[in-house]
């Protein structure tokens, strides 16, 4: 659903405008979470409870898919030059600390309550909060002011398709990094063996230290370099040190699987802080949206769907083949940096 709504969304951005496109998304996403909290259970109305359930994960996936291209457009579009990483790091870090403040919200959740009330009635809290969330949205979103004039967005529409290659395969390196970082966490943790209390913290603590190294490189390479050269440089150690990283993972001692997950959380930030500014600029012509969002999203789909099943499959060898599979992706980067757009 999530090429789908880059493409519908994107389309509609560029040719109403980014505004009109934000509150569209945000309208679909809060009907979806407010009817996900009141859903009736399977209980009350049979078969169709898991299948409108999907119903509105299909809506909210298809409005994310949408929505984060939008962002993109909206930020990059006039920001200035000398400060792009740093707008597009914190376009992904926004992200993260959402995923920061869910993990923290279930963590509470699941401190205060039982299992058996999580099933009854906890899971719902975390959408009924959400609520706050979209209204907060909407106030900020209905503030904005479109700074792409119309006229340039009703231009005859125009696929650029090898933009859409483009953002593809830039996009597969970043698609990745979030599960190769993960993976490693959790190696860490199982070597470790630490309490319960630190277990269930250690993924708080290490989104925490992921969002600052992003913000960091952001603010890093725009005052001493550029977007696109923290991208090439993440790529090229992501290339040359994933085997090596995942070979010192696979040792078991305390000290090098801290250093290499201290490797890994670095390349990671410099793939991810600079992606969407590096996208941006790769994208010809003025339907910049539906580009970003059909090309961007088929690579997450595609490459974000299958690396856990990869390193599933992987997990019986050793693990420096995961990082020799995991290095690779990265030279679709390389041979998108080939391909000369108009």
């Amino acid at each position: 659903m999530r090429p789908i709504g880059g493409f519908i969304i994107g389309l509609y951005a560029d040719q109403y405008g980014r505004k009109k496109a934000l509150i569209l998304t945000s309208s679909l996403i809060g009907v979806a979470t407010i009817s996900m909290a009141i859903l009736p259970t399977y209980s009350q109305i049979g078969i169709a409870a898991p299948l409108i359930l999907l119903l509105l994960q299909m809506i909210q996936s298809f409005c994310f898919g949408g929505e984060y291209p939008v962002i993109i457009c909206y930020l990059l579009e006039t920001s200035k030059k000398e400060s792009k990483t740093k707008v597009s790091a914190l376009i992904v870090a926004s992200c993260l600390v959402g995923v920061l403040m869910a993990q923290s919200l279930i963590l509470i959740l699941e401190y205060n309550l039982s299992r058996q009330e999580m099933v009854d009635f906890g899971w719902r809290i975390p959408l009924f909060l959400g609520i706050f969330n979209i209204v907060l949205s909407f106030y900020f979103k209905f503030k904005l002011v479109d700074r792409v004039p119309l006229a340039v967005n009703k231009s005859r529409y125009k696929v650029d398709k090898k933009s859409i290659l483009k953002v593809f395969l830039i996009s597969i390196p970043a698609g990745i990094v979030f599960y190769v970082y993960a993976t490693a966490g959790r190696i860490l943790i199982n070597v470790i063996n630490p309490s319960d209390t630190i277990k269930l913290l250690f993924p708080l603590l290490s989104n925490v230290f992921f969002i600052i190294f992003i913000v960091f490189v952001g603010w890093l390479f725009d005052r001493y370099s550029s977007s696109k050269k923290a991208m090439d440089l993440g790529v090229y150690c992501l290339i040359i040190l994933s085997a090596p990283l995942y070979t010192i993972l696979d040792t078991g001692n305390v000290v090098y699987l801290v250093i290499a997950n201290a490797g890994l959380l670095f390349i990671s930030a410099l793939i991810l802080a600079p992606t969407c500014a590096v996208i941006f600029s790769q994208v010809k012509g003025t339907h910049k949206a539906v580009s970003l969002g059909v090309g961007f999203n088929c690579a997450l789909s595609i490459f974000g769907g299958i690396t856990p099943l990869v390193i599933t499959l992987l997990s019986p060898y050793e693990l420096k083949y995961t990082g020799l599979i995991i290095g690779l992706f990265g030279f679709t980067y390389l041979y998108s940096m080939r391909i000369k757009t108009t």
